[in-house]
């Protein structure tokens, strides 16, 4: 896992070199002739860096959270950040919208059709966080299938399944600019490379315990559904739903996962 995250970060710094555009320009600034500008994108946030002749450099944050390159296609990192829950079979245990986190991690390019069409690509880790609406469910992996158990001998605190994915995604998209409207649908895949589940509760001392089934709890290795996002100035939703259910097939109650929130 760590492994993994390490080449994500590497992958993301690679894509802040992708967006220089290397010009000469006759005119003259206070600081002398402009030799070369760069423009770096770093966790959402957009960088003009000017080099000039006489070595002096100009360092300037943009406004904008993404810069469009003169050319075809911009770079970009997303930060997805909401909730998600599971829907479907009724005998599966609640999932609480408060806790159940949604995080994501995207990196990728946003290459121009015609006109304001655009197709974004992207590349990245999500996290899915089920947190149960009773927190005395403990959810375990049995033989065949999981298991979901009311815990009653212990003051239990919260209990919870999460899993991550790493993903691909396409979006083909509408996109007026950052100071204007954007919507866009497409469809995502994703490998899982983690799942675990969690218990925490108040022991006889009184002390706070966790417990963990760091087993895949059944979870579905593939996952694959349909993407939504809009966008109004600097203000970006997401909306997913996995068509593919939570767990693998007979090893678990039949449901799908729903997630909703912003992107950073």
């Amino acid at each position: 896992m760590k492994k993994l995250l390490f080449a994500i970060a590497l992958f993301t710094m690679s894509q802040a070199t992708l967006a220089q555009e290397q010009i000469k320009s006759d005119s003259e600034s206070p600081m002398g002739e402009v030799k070369k500008e760069s423009t770096i994108h770093i966790l959402g946030k957009s960088y003009h860096i000017i080099k000039y002749e006489n070595g002096a450099r100009d360092f300037r944050q943009e406004d904008n959270y993404k810069t469009q390159l003169t050319s075809r296609t911009s770079t970009f990192f997303d930060v997805d950040l909401g909730k998600g829950v599971w829907t479907g079979n009724e005998a599966a245990p609640d999932t609480k919208v408060w806790g159940s986190w949604h995080v994501g991690l995207n990196s990728g390019v946003q290459t121009k059709i015609v006109g304001n069409f655009y197709l974004k690509s992207a590349i990245g880790v999500n996290w899915y966080n089920f947190k149960f609406d009773d927190p005395n469910t403990q959810a375990l992996k049995g033989p065949t299938e999981v298991i979901f158990l009311e815990n009653q001998l212990v003051d239990a605190r919260r209990s919870k399944i999460s899993a991550s994915y790493l993903n691909l995604s396409l979006v083909p998209k509408f996109d007026a600019g950052s100071e204007g409207f954007r919507f866009g649908v497409g469809a995502y895949a994703g490998y899982r490379i983690g799942g675990r589940s969690k218990f925490v509760f108040d022991d006889e001392n009184g002390d706070k315990t966790k417990t963990y089934d760091k087993s895949n709890m059944f979870l579905s290795d593939i996952r694959y559904g349909v993407r939504a996002e809009i966008g109004f100035k600097q203000t970006d939703f997401f909306v997913t739903y996995d068509l593919n259910e939570v767990f693998r097939d007979g090893r678990g109650p039949e449901v799908n996962a729903f997630s909703f929130g912003f992107i950073w």
